[in-house]
């Protein structure tokens, strides 16, 4: 079991033990409940599959267009869970009206949620105290995105805290064939957008990280397959995204009240989203002043890291 230290002010000291949390159902209501994963709708609990023992823990939606199985363990997360999300994958693919239902019951409170169900993708969402190693060399084979999510939760006298970390997995050196569309460089960008477009998001994202660094914020650059992000460590703070095919999109984890009354030369807000609570801004200008951005930066750090 692990130990959490809070080094306060001096040389005072909070110890914070690791609690065991048990059912899995305890996991799957402070998940369903909390808003832990960022970017993630979540629409149902239990979801009835082939059998009445197949059920799904969660299931949800995410902004990349995944339809999210979300698959809880209490204890040590073994190969045995493979088997187990590969069946609820396929069994969504069969039958994704019953995804897309659950959605459509629900449309009062996601009308602003585009999600397109004709394109959906399905990904495995797998959470856990850890894993062995045998689970992350196996979700190498499968055809699904996986991703791996480490739980724990820590106490003390007054209060609890949930630690969760997204845990690398290390792709095998296996003779396969390669396939470079998850290599997500320039030029992955360069073959599959607007080549000039794709120039400037490079080169804006470039020019932001640089700032960053020199202004000492604790985030980190991570390129996916239709935007750049920042995080802080594993929620997003803020992206850089194509918008159609010529124009660029920057998005920022702010307050609705910061989102309106911010003004700046040379982007334009166009949209602000209540489920995901961000706002998306038009870049208007080609030399843009990266500096100009340090308010929404510094407002969507402070929103994630509560300070």
């Amino acid at each position: 079991m692990a130990n959490l230290i809070l080094l306060k002010g001096g040389h005072e000291q909070v110890n914070m033990n690791e609690v065991e949390v048990h059912p899995e159902e305890k996991i799957e209501k402070i998940i369903f409940e909390n808003n832990i994963l960022p970017d993630v709708l979540l629409l149902k609990r239990q979801l009835q599959t082939y059998t009445k023992e197949g059920r799904i823990d969660i299931v949800g939606l995410d902004k990349d267009n995944n339809i999210l199985v979300v698959e809880i363990k209490d204890e040590m997360v073994d190969e045995n869970v493979i088997a187990q999300v590969l069946r609820y994958g396929i069994w969504i693919e069969t039958y994704p009206d019953a995804i897309k239902s659950i959605w459509l019951e629900n449309r009062d409170r996601l009308d602003d949620i585009n999600f397109d169900w004709d394109n959906a993708k399905i990904k495995i969402v797998i959470i856990g105290p850890s894993f062995k190693p045998s689970v992350q060399k196996l979700i190498n084979r499968i055809t699904y995105p996986v991703e791996l999510i480490e739980f724990k939760k820590f106490n003390d006298d007054d209060n609890q805290y949930i630690f969760i970390n997204n845990v690398l997995v290390e792709e095998e050196k296996i003779v396969k064939p390669v396939d470079t569309t998850f290599v997500y460089d320039k030029q992955f960008y360069l073959d599959n957008y607007d080549p000039e477009t794709a120039e400037k998001v490079w080169d804006l994202c470039d020019r932001i990280e640089k700032f960053i660094d020199k202004k000492g914020w604790n985030l980190t650059r991570n390129n996916t397959k239709g935007y750049i992000v920042f995080k802080y460590g594993f929620p997003n703070v803020f992206s850089v995204n194509f918008m159609g095919s010529k124009k660029i999109g920057l998005w920022f984890k702010i307050p609705k009240k910061i989102a309106y009354e911010t003004e700046i030369d040379g982007i334009h807000m166009v949209k602000y989203e209540d489920q995901w609570k961000q706002a998306g801004f038009e870049l208007r200008s080609n030399d843009f002043d990266v500096s100009k951005l340090e308010k929404l930066i510094e407002a969507s750090y402070k929103n994630i890291t509560g300070d």
